[in-house]
């Protein structure tokens, strides 16, 4: 439970921040700077990436019996701002996202379900009636234009930059289809868009080949839907709203990375595995069948440990190899464009992120 009000605390706060800088950008500068607003990120889609997670997580905070009081408000009005500030950037993305993620619920799910479509019904709309107290009536309060969109919602420029990063992970796998053209690899071909195709399962199928792709997704399905079945047998014996949002977020995730890049992002990154382990530890553990007289044998005991033992040197060789990168003072990037007016090079995967 504490960590869980680090979380509401630390969602609550963000918003505060958020909503302040908005409206004092609005009153004081007479504009709204999209790309400097969102604080800690460079690029305001990285907090759509985000919101993927965070929104079913809240949803599913507010229908969990232990949150109540004070902590029921902080994530009631966390939401809330979540929802305005999706509306505000029109992250297409995260709403079809969320969106799949809402008809998988009520599909699925039953009372829960529907209990999860009210509070996110609620939820938007309570967004929208700020997005129009915000962003429409306070400008005109001001005697100010129109605030502009940052994306217009049938705006094709990004639709077609998709469609051109695509064809160039769909050539890579037809060039490359046992074993891809290599780990993040999609990079060395220098493009003018992007260091990665904003599609995960193209990016995976284009660097790793598609016999990996294909055990890979039969995996990832095989788990999923086990972790379904295990789901809706918890839910029809205890109300769980936390694990519903959690199971939400990351059909959400799956979703968005079709069209966008939340799983090479560090931010998302790291929101897909807090809920991925919130998963875990709200669902009861699975019996182990024969517990008590099946014993691993020790050739299996053996396996494991030079397994281990492996995967631990690898992640030793390239910290080494990491960290002779960073001792080099600048780091260089042989073959990549020079960052106009910066100091520095861009993150891995963005604009000055090529081989």
């Amino acid at each position: 439970m504490a960590l869980t009000q680090l979380l509401v605390a630390g969602v609550f706060a963000y918003a505060i921040l958020e909503l302040l800088l908005i409206v004092s950008g609005l009153i004081l500068d007479r504009t709204l700077d999209y790309w400097r607003v969102f604080a800690g990120y460079v690029n305001p889609r990285f907090f759509n990436h985000v919101q993927t997670l965070l929104i079913p997580l809240l949803l599913g905070l507010l229908g969990w019996s232990a949150v109540r009081g004070l902590w029921r408000g902080l994530a009631a009005f966390a939401l809330v701002a979540n929802a305005f500030f999706l509306l505000l950037l029109m992250g297409r993305a995260t709403l079809l996202a969320l969106v799949v993620g809402l008809l998988l619920v009520l599909l699925w799910f039953g009372p829960a379900g529907r209990a999860y479509a009210r509070r996110f019904v609620l939820a938007f709309a309570a967004g929208g009636a700020l997005y129009l107290l915000i962003i429409e009536l306070l400008p005109w309060l001001l005697g100010m234009e129109p605030v502009p969109a940052f994306r217009e919602l049938g705006e094709r420029g990004s639709i077609e930059a998709r469609f051109y990063l695509w064809r160039i992970a769909l050539d890579m796998i037809a060039a490359h289809p046992w074993l891809g053209v290599g780990p993040m690899h999609y990079a060395n071909q220098f493009n003018g868009e992007a260091a990665h195709p904003h599609n995960i399962y193209l990016q995976i199928a284009a660097e790793y080949g598609l016999p990996f792709f294909l055990i890979l997704i039969f995996v990832l399905l095989r788990w999923f839907w086990r972790m379904t079945q295990r789901l809706r047998q918890h839910l029809s014996q205890t109300p769980d709203a936390l694990a519903l949002g959690c199971w939400a977020g990351l059909v959400g995730a799956l979703v968005d990375g079709a069209f966008s890049g939340n799983f090479v992002m560090p931010l998302s990154q790291l929101w897909i595995l807090i809920t991925v382990i919130l998963l875990l530890q709200r669902l009861p553990q699975e019996p182990l069948a024969d517990s008590g007289t099946t014993r691993p044998s020790r050739l299996r005991l053996a396996l494991w440990r030079v397994g281990l033992t492996l995967l631990l040197l690898a992640q030793l060789y390239v910290l080494v190899g990491a960290w002779q990168e960073f001792r080099q003072t600048p780091v260089r990037i042989q073959g990549a464009q020079e960052p106009v007016g910066a100091t520095h090079y861009s993150p891995r995967f963005w604009q000055d992120g090529w081989f």
